[in-house]
């Protein structure tokens, strides 16, 4: 059943843009890619695309959706400033090589202190040059690089970041945080890890490349996981792993497959008219 914010969401984000989205060419929406970054050992890169697409001017650009709680939406400047050299869309910067562009959409929940609370959305785009998708292309392989050493040394804990424990507060602290702060380093978590891709979950050469000691795999959640705490990547994704549950990525799910199934409507209404 779809959550009911999602839902009201996602009308007010495909009403917001329905004048721009009959002037671009959509391609694809929700796509999986996986490119190959290294071989022996092998550093392979996976990612599901929100959308690409084709401007009225010929640039094909690829979507970044997101929503966005009410008290984040109030600085709604600081958050386009902080897109342009994000982890994630760099990362999708190195997997959709074709793109130079990208528009980053919102859809941001309304305030439920307000009188009349509604949802609001905004945009932005952006672009790279082949300088900068070069360097982060490094910058990963390098990620990749530290996962493999630390593998080989066979050591735990790998290097902790105590000061991203309460990243978003005490009441949101990490949810490694009581094993790490006992040192309690080969305790399990207990919850199995289901990969989000189904280029990973299949039986394919990419699922076996997965389990071998000498393969790494990265998408922009890993990377930016990584980055926050290699201890809280390795309980995340190596060995069991540890499987996100909340509201939040319920509602963020369910919106994003309704926006998709939109986007779908206007490829094959397109389709149809050529």
């Amino acid at each position: 059943m779809t959550h009911p914010l999602a839902k009201t969401l996602a009308d007010t984000y495909i009403a917001n843009f329905w004048s721009a989205d009959q002037d671009i060419e959509w391609l694809a929406t929700e796509q999986e890619r996986q490119l190959v970054l290294a071989r022996n050992p092998d550093i392979i890169l996976v990612g599901r695309v929100d959308g690409l697409g084709r401007t009225p001017d010929g640039d094909i650009f690829f979507l970044e959706n997101k929503t966005m709680s009410a008290y984040r939406g109030k600085y709604m400047a600081d958050e386009k400033m902080k897109w342009r050299t994000d982890p994630q869309a760099l990362t999708y910067g190195v997997l959709v090589p074709e793109a130079k562009r990208f528009v980053v959409r919102w859809a941001v929940k309304p305030d439920p202190k307000s009188k009349t609370p509604v949802p609001k959305c905004d945009f932005e785009w952006y672009s790279y040059t082949q300088a900068e998708v070069d360097h982060w292309r490094g910058q990963i392989i390098q990620i990749a690089t530290e996962i493999l050493e630390y593998r080989e040394r066979g050591l735990i804990p790998w290097r902790t970041n105590f000061g991203n424990c309460f990243r978003y507060g005490l009441k949101y602290a990490c949810p490694f945080y009581d094993k790490c702060s006992r040192q309690a380093w080969a305790e399990s978590m207990g919850k199995p890890r289901i990969p989000h891709l189904m280029i990973e979950r299949e039986q394919n050469s990419l699922d076996k490349a997965k389990l071998a000691r000498d393969t790494v795999v990265l998408d922009a959640s890993r990377i930016g996981d990584y980055l926050e705490c290699p201890e809280a990547y390795r309980r995340k994704w190596e060995g069991e792993g540890y499987q996100e549950e909340s509201e939040a990525l319920v509602i963020g799910t369910d919106f994003h497959q309704i926006v998709s199934q939109n986007i779908s409507t206007l490829m094959e209404k397109s389709h149809a008219r050529t």
